[in-house]
């Protein structure tokens, strides 16, 4: 017999041959084990990465609750009327003290409104002033409770120097109206007129 005609009845044998059922069944089980091990398992958190997880997440937690509570006992404070007329009455005892000179000479509202356009309101004589006498010098810039402000220096008949403040009005200074104090031998008296707060300081 040739050689060829072995190899022929070789394969003919082995593709004549065919699985059993119980084979075929733990052939696909092993294959089936073979296909989870290679999966990529999910990542384990460990102990360490949990833990601390959980101890940021109890500080925002507290954190957030800490903003909550200041947000709402924040709103029942209302800063006093007297506490806000003495930080007024300080602040425009310490400018007129000071006695800076004035940066524009002028002794017209008018004028001064033009030049100084740094400030966020129009310039505007008092009315509460008109027929009182007093002298416009001049004027720089200043500020009141951290509003951009205008001190102008006045001289009365008797020759005295006072300082008048005039700002923006908001909402805090409206309690301020017709309010006085006495601060460093100095009288301050506080007032609004339309859109604009005004701050006089006279000598006792």
């Amino acid at each position: 017999m040739s050689q060829e005609t072995i190899d022929q009845g070789v394969k003919s044998y082995y593709t004549q041959q065919t699985l059993s059922s119980e084979v075929l069944a733990r052939l696909e089980a092993m294959t089936e084990q073979a296909n989870e091990q290679g999966r990529v398992a999910p990542p384990v958190v460990g102990k360490t990465k949990f833990w601390r997880s959980g101890k940021y997440l109890a500080l925002a937690a507290s954190l957030i609750f800490s903003l909550i509570i200041g947000m709402q006992f924040g709103g029942l404070y209302q800063e006093k009327p007297a506490d806000l007329l003495s930080r007024v009455a300080q602040e425009v005892a310490l400018n007129h003290n000071k006695q800076l000179t004035s940066d524009y000479i002028s002794d017209s509202y008018e004028h001064l409104a033009l030049v100084m356009d740094k400030l966020d309101f129009n310039l505007i004589a008092p009315a509460a002033l008109q027929g009182a006498g007093y002298q416009l010098l001049g004027a720089r810039y200043c500020s009141i409770q951290g509003n951009i402000a205008a001190q102008l220096k006045l001289r009365n008949q008797q020759g005295g120097m006072m300082t008048l403040y005039v700002s923006r009005l908001n909402d805090a200074l409206t309690e301020l109206q017709h309010k006085n104090q006495s601060r460093e031998r100095l009288l301050i008296h506080n007032w609004y007129e339309g859109e604009l707060f005004y701050s006089l300081a006279t000598p006792e």
